[in-house]
């Protein structure tokens, strides 16, 4: 697998850019006011283009969201909407939460 993105120095030179991309669909976005940094993945649902967040750089490092956008490929795999199953395990994970309330 070629990835774009070689190592955290990369990342932090990023200022002038929009978008460093990683590969398959996984790209870092620089905000424009402050450059804030974070983690997108882009994908094609059922012939809908969607995007999901997997968390702001540093806090989310490089490898952690190569990782997390291997795990959501692989619900792809399987026909599941990435996006609709976080949603989903976060409903699911609330409802839980208030029954031991």
């Amino acid at each position: 697998m070629n990835h774009m993105i070689t190592d955290d120095s990369m990342i932090q030179s990023s200022d002038s850019q929009k978008r460093l991309y990683d590969g398959q669909g996984l790209y870092l976005a620089v905000g424009r006011r402050g450059g804030a940094r974070g983690w997108r993945l882009d994908y094609t649902f059922k012939g809908r283009r969607k995007t999901i967040s997997l968390g702001g750089y540093p806090a989310v490092s490089l490898e952690a969201a190569r990782k997390s956008a291997k795990e959501y490929r692989e619900l792809l795999a399987q026909d599941i909407d990435p996006s609709a199953d976080r949603k989903a395990m976060r409903k699911n994970a609330k409802a839980g939460n208030e029954c031991f309330e």
